[in-house]
């Protein structure tokens, strides 16, 4: 590798070795090269040449290394699954951590999950109001991954079902927007297993909200991370309150998402 102290001592040798270094290095001024035989000058523009050649050449290598260095930011965004409610270790168990130790050192992943999100405008709990969106945003991800929609079958939320389409394809497209352009994965909803506390409904997000991501990720041509199938047929991999996934179900989560991004 090329580094700084290296094309110094590079540029040194190449003034050092110029018809122009008795006149000041490398003698590129206007009246000394008006003066100076055609050999000269010849010398002269060779030796800037090369000079210049070095320059381009370790810019070039130096981007390489530090594109290199830099890792691949991951923003999962969600609602309380993707936050991590009820783990016992949420910090280590939720999906965005196994996910992140899975993808290894050349990745950062950060959990923007915000418990009781919806995808829906007209919701309870917009995730586009939430600090979550504007910090993820802010952050300038290279890859997007949103699961969304559980909080939206909840009645008072799937009031508006005609707009859950046409709010999610503007959450892709600002996603989509920013200045790092990242690629944007949407997940299917993972499946509920029964009545629960929240008012979600196993039906509207098996039977509606599944087939719509699907078909969203159709229309915006955005790949389909399936964690609705993954988890399915798999009640044990849940707490009691039938929504939230406990720790092998965080894992499976993390494990779905990480084969479709090492694709």
């Amino acid at each position: 590798m090329l580094h700084l102290n290296s094309l110094h001592r590079m540029v040194r040798w190449a003034a050092a070795r110029s018809p122009g270094t008795r006149q000041k290095r490398l003698g590129i001024k206007i009246g000394i090269l008006s003066g100076a035989s055609s050999v000269t000058k010849t010398r002269v523009v060779l030796a800037a040449r090369l000079v210049l050649g070095f320059l381009t050449v370790a810019t070039c290598l130096l981007s390489a290394e530090q594109m290199a260095c830099a890792q691949s930011r991951v923003a999962c965004i969600g609602d309380s699954i993707t936050y991590g409610a009820l783990l016992p270790d949420r910090e280590t168990q939720c999906y965005p951590a196994v996910l992140g130790s899975l993808l290894g050192e050349d990745y950062e992943v950060r959990n923007y999950g915000v418990p009781g999100a919806a995808m829906l405008r007209h919701s309870t709990r917009p995730y586009r109001t939430t600090d979550a969106f504007a910090e993820s945003s802010s952050w300038n991800p290279d890859i997007v991954v949103i699961m969304l929609g559980t909080n939206d079958s909840i009645p008072i939320n799937w009031q508006y079902r005609d707009e859950f389409e046409g709010d999610y394809l503007d959450m892709i497209a600002h996603y989509a927007g920013l200045p790092s352009m990242p690629l944007v994965y949407l997940c299917t909803p993972c499946p509920v297993y029964g009545p629960n506390m929240f008012g979600i409904s196993p039906e509207v997000v098996r039977d509606e909200i599944v087939p719509l991501v699907w078909q969203i990720g159709a229309e915006s041509y955005s790949p389909i991370i399936d964690v609705f199938t993954a988890l399915s047929d798999l009640p044990d991999y849940f707490f009691d309150d039938h929504v939230h996934p406990n720790p092998d179900g965080a894992a499976l989560i993390a494990a779905t998402v990480w084969e479709v991004l090492t694709q």
